[in-house]
Order: C-alpha cells, then structure tokens, then sequence
C-alpha cells in the first residue's frame, strides 16, 4: 500500500484536457497538492496532472506544508525556510507555515526579518526560520552612492525602497544602492543592473538619477505576458486569488514563482495556479 498522501478512485475518470490525468475505479493515486475545493493534483505511474476530488476516497491528505513547500520551490535570491507556523498577531507582520520559503528584504534587527511569501511581505522573528541564503552585508554610505558598477555618466537611479520578488527575471535590490538603467519597459517598470545581475523592477521604488534617453530606448508597447483562457472554474481561496470560471480570458501580468501566475480580468487582478489555465502561448519572461 502506497505510503504518504494518497487517495483511491471510486469511479473511472477519463482527462478532458492535457493537464488532466486518467484513471480507473481501485487505482491508487498519490497526492501532490489541492487546488481551490474540488480539485487536487496526483501522479499514478510517470503520469501526473489534474482530477476532481470526487472521483477519489481521499485516505491521507497533502497537509498545508506539502502544499506551501511545492509553491514556494522556485524562489531565488536572499531567503530562508520557515522551521515553524507563525502567525502575526500586529498590523505588518508575515505569517506563514512551517516549510514556506521566504524571500528576504531586510533584517531590521538581530531578532526580526522582513520578508515576502505570495505577494504579501511583513516581519517575522529571526528564529522561527533557518536561512538558505543571506541578506548581502548592508552597504557603506560610500558603497551606495560611488559604486564603481554604476556609472554615473550613464542613465540610472537610486533605489528609494529595498525591492524582493520571487519572479525569474526581476532584478532585486537595497535601499540606497545606485542601479545602472538598461532600458524603459513601459510606464510602471524598468530594465537596469546591479552587482552584475540584470532584470526588471517597478519604478516607484527608485527615484531617477540621470534618465534614459527615449529615442536611444523606446519604450516596449505592453507590460503584459499574454493573455491565457481558464480551462476550469476557480473559486479562489485566499482574498489575495483571482477566481474565475472555464472559459474565461486572463491578463496575465506577471509570473510569481512556477506553479502561480498574477493577472486580472476587467478591474480585478490576484493570484491563480497556473495549472487552471491553458498557457501555452504565453510569453516566458
């Protein structure tokens, strides 16, 4: 008998989609994770994918752990893992469940971290984690402001707020360090360097320096990865989630790790796992 999170089919289900699975009444599935209230994602043999939950007898559930360790896998950069649940009980903190990855923005004092878990980002006490890699010593007065890997000759700017992301392909920073302007990505985000890595990052949190010259750098027409269509409904469990019904189209504005995507539809924007939605053209920035 399969050992760990599993469940076994009470009726035969054929996939209707490619992210789906197959199976037969007595098959025993084993669990990867839930997603939204009716369904989950199993594997049986080398296939895995999607299957509603009342096609199975669930005999061990993926805990809140399981679920939060897969999501969080592909955060880069300062971060460390939670080795218990916190809960913040004041206005700013972070909380989280033991097994998160947290990215980190800043350690405010020996006892204290400031993170980001899924879009939200607060404090957190130092010792409910174990960190997988460090903040970057906080620089000298010097360091910030006549850095040799700026050049002050060319575009740049200074970085008003310490900026973390969980995306490939953003380019975090500290309060005060100067950033080397590469190109102008649209109104609300810029392309620069620093430290030898690249990538992009909101403008509100720099002040510019020395501007990019538009005729040198235009500006690319959208902000947007494309445009994706829900292959199943998703309630949204957290308020911070975008639900949706099949057939839907998305916006989808950026990538947050490589299981979740940020988007919007109409006026309202939030989270949804990527797994709903039928993203095969879309861009891979």
């Amino acid at each position: 008998m399969l050992s760990g999170p599993h469940a076994i089919a009470l009726f035969d289900y054929q996939a209707s989609q490619k992210d789906e699975i197959s199976f037969q009444a007595g098959d025993v599935i084993s669990l990867e994770k839930s997603v939204g209230s009716d369904w989950m994602i199993g594997s049986l043999g080398n296939r895995s994918g999607l299957f509603p939950v009342n096609f199975v007898d669930v005999k061990e559930a993926p805990t809140r752990h399981e679920d939060s360790a897969k999501v969080t896998s592909a955060l880069v950069g300062p971060r460390c893992r939670a080795r218990f649940d916190y809960d913040g009980g004041e206005e700013g903190d972070l909380s989280f469940n033991a097994g998160d990855e947290i990215g980190l923005i800043e350690r405010p004092s020996e006892e204290w971290l400031k993170g980001q878990l899924r879009g939200q980002s607060g404090l957190f006490p130092a010792s409910f984690v174990d960190v997988i890699e460090d903040l970057p010593p906080p620089e000298t007065e010097a360091q910030m402001f006549f850095s040799s890997a700026v050049d002050p000759s060319l575009p740049h700017c200074l970085a008003l707020h310490a900026y973390a992301s969980e995306t490939s392909g953003d380019l975090c920073f500290n309060e005060g360090q100067l950033i080397q302007l590469k190109e102008r990505v649209d109104a609300d985000w810029l392309k620069g360097s620093v430290d030898g890595r690249e990538g992009i990052f909101p403008s509100g949190f720099v002040e510019i320096v020395k501007d990019i010259v538009n005729e040198d750098l235009p500006p690319r027409p959208s902000s947007s990865l494309g445009t994706v269509t829900a292959l199943h409904d998703f309630p949204g469990q957290e308020a911070s989630d975008l639900a949706f019904s099949a057939g839907d189209s998305i916006v989808v504005l950026r990538r947050l790790n490589a299981s979740w995507l940020f988007g919007k539809i109409g006026s309202r924007e939030g989270e949804f796992p990527q797994d709903f939605v039928d993203a095969t053209t879309l861009s891979q920035r």
